[in-house]
């Protein structure tokens, strides 16, 4: 999750930055998509530091964020695959999708449960 997460800041400040330098910060804002890097990059570091630190709301709400990223980066990949984006761009959104399914299905099949977790 905290992976997920800083990719997606990353990705959300890279924006932001180069949207700043040429004065057009304002129609940045205008894209949906800015939204999603937005909520997935500072989502998945906040959820991602309370599965680390054990909390009861972390697993369903990490669950719940990597199947909206999945599904979210499959929609942003179908809207610009055929829009001429540097293949980086491509193949991150491809990594980040397969990061976001690989931690819904730990999430929701590999979660110890009570017995198996270490005592404080």
């Amino acid at each position: 999750m905290t992976v997920l997460g800083l990719m997606h800041v990353g990705w959300f400040t890279s924006n932001l930055l180069a949207a700043w330098s040429t004065a057009i910060l304002e129609q940045l804002f205008a894209q949906v998509w800015v939204y999603a890097d937005m909520s997935f990059g500072f989502g998945g570091v906040f959820i991602g530091v309370g599965l680390l630190r054990g909390a009861r709301w972390a697993r369903v709400s990490g669950i719940v964020l990597c199947l909206l990223a999945v599904f979210s980066n499959s929609l942003w990949f179908i809207e610009y695959y055929d829009q001429g984006l540097p293949r980086l761009v491509l193949v991150g959104t491809a990594f980040a999708t397969l990061l976001a399914a690989l931690g819904a299905y730990l999430l929701l099949f590999r979660w110890p449960t009570p017995d198996e977790r270490p005592s404080p």
